[in-house]
């Protein structure tokens, strides 16, 4: 009988599935020459036996060269965040709009004050003036003396006492109140003031299609015979009161002239004296 070791069995009890002549190399390792799997044997240099899906704490080495017993880290992206303490700067800023006087907009311009609206003009009280009695007043046409306003100059003689009076009406032929200055003259008598001074009035409130109408015993002259005279007049727009009424068209009246023996009263009509036809009065504007 061949002895053989201790535990050994023969050949002819081994199963087909079976590992020969191997050895143990250390830890999990094992060395064998033949493994038989039903009368088959494959050689094997090193199989390394692990446990698999129930051992844990696999011990492996990271891609890093960590060392042994430490797991495998997941691979991510650092992420950077700069911190108050740490000074580090932020790898992305975030771009921010500059502050320098270039990049700044331009200042808005001051806003433009508009148009000023058109004050309405504040209506006043018409001037009170008396109208002219009819019989003997003798009365140019109308006419315009300046703008909106129309003259009409009167006389009135009275033949039995050789005087006359002198006198003009203005008359708004406009759509709004207007303040005006008239003048009173005298034609043909050697001076055209009349015998109580200058007759000028001012600051005179017309409304719109009124009339106003000088006073005729502010301008009256006597010892008319063999003489012939005309009233002169004129009027024009002074909301200011510092117009020049010489800027206003003159209106004159009828022209008339009384006879060196009193009683006859003629007038110039056309180039010719002749009698005097009584204006009917009050004249159309």
């Amino acid at each position: 009988m061949t002895d053989r070791p201790a535990g050994a069995r023969p050949a002819s009890e081994r199963t087909d599935n079976e590992i020969s002549g191997g050895s143990q190399v250390g830890g999990n390792a094992y060395q064998a020459r033949n493994i038989h799997f039903g009368g088959r044997s494959i050689g094997l240099t090193v199989v390394a036996l692990a446990l698999v899906a129930a051992l844990t704490g696999v011990v492996a080495l990271t891609r890093d060269g960590e060392g042994p017993g430490q797991p495998v880290a997941k691979t991510q992206t650092p992420s950077v965040t700069a911190t108050a303490s740490s000074g580090s700067p932020s790898p992305n800023p975030t771009p921010t709009a500059s502050t320098t006087p270039s990049s700044a907009p331009p200042p808005a311009a001051p806003a433009q004050p508009g148009p000023r609206a058109k004050a309405t003009p504040k209506v006043k009280a018409a001037t009170d003036s008396r109208a002219f009695e009819a019989g003997d007043l003798y009365c140019g046409d109308w006419r315009t003396s300046w703008k909106n306003l129309r003259v009409a100059s009167c006389v009135r003689v009275d033949t039995a006492a050789s005087s006359a009076t002198f006198g003009i009406m203005v008359r708004n032929v406009g759509t709004t109140q207007v303040v005006a200055r008239a003048l009173v003259q005298i034609a043909g008598l050697g001076a055209p003031e009349c015998p109580l001074g200058r007759y000028e009035t001012t600051g005179l409130v017309i409304n719109p299609g009124g009339t106003w109408f000088s006073d005729l015993g502010k301008c009256g002259v006597g010892g008319l015979n063999g003489k012939h005279f005309q009233t002169v007049g004129s009027a024009i727009e002074d909301p200011e009161g510092n117009v020049d009424i010489q800027n206003a068209t003159v209106v004159h009246s009828i022209h008339p002239a009384l006879s060196k023996t009193g009683g006859g009263l003629t007038c110039l009509i056309n180039g010719k004296w002749t009698a005097c036809d009584s204006y009917a009065y009050p004249l159309k504007p």
